[in-house]
């Protein structure tokens, strides 16, 4: 009788367990540079929710570019923002979580643009980054004689 109890009870904890798993849903984002599609391990990504399931809550992705949100409420108004020096900030609203497996969410950012020019012309150089403006010119005069 007692271990009739006992396995009874075991099996209502499991079913209780597996049934809440079963209420839960999450979020794989895989973050990659949109050029060359390498993983991005070390970028932040932020979720919260606008209907105030979860606080803004950040985790770095791993050296595979992942970052994990394994136990989410199933319901849309998430957002995700990715960030990462270098690259464009994204931010996606409206993120929609679906009970049971995990979904799988592939994230490419944009590298940021720098761009530097440097002019030469002759022996003398053009500083772009100074903001004075002068104007030289200089004159040579030649005699001909005939």
């Amino acid at each position: 009788m007692r271990l009739i109890r006992t396995a009874l009870g075991t099996a209502v904890v499991a079913l209780a367990v597996s049934t809440a798993a079963a209420q839960t849903g999450g979020l794989k984002i895989r973050v990659f540079d949109a050029s060359d599609k390498s993983s991005l391990p070390g970028a932040t990504v932020t979720i919260s929710s606008t209907q105030g399931f979860i606080p803004p809550t950040s985790a770095a992705t791993d050296k595979d570019g992942i970052a994990f949100f394994p136990v989410l409420r199933p319901a849309g108004g998430y957002v995700l923002e990715i960030n990462m020096t270098g690259y464009q900030r994204i931010r996606i609203p409206d993120v929609r979580v679906k009970a049971g497996a995990p979904i799988d969410m592939p994230v490419g950012l944009t590298p940021d643009l720098v761009e530097k020019v440097d002019v030469v012309a002759g022996r003398a150089a053009v500083n772009l980054e100074e903001t004075t403006q002068s104007l030289r010119f200089s004159v040579r005069v030649r005699k001909w004689v005939r």
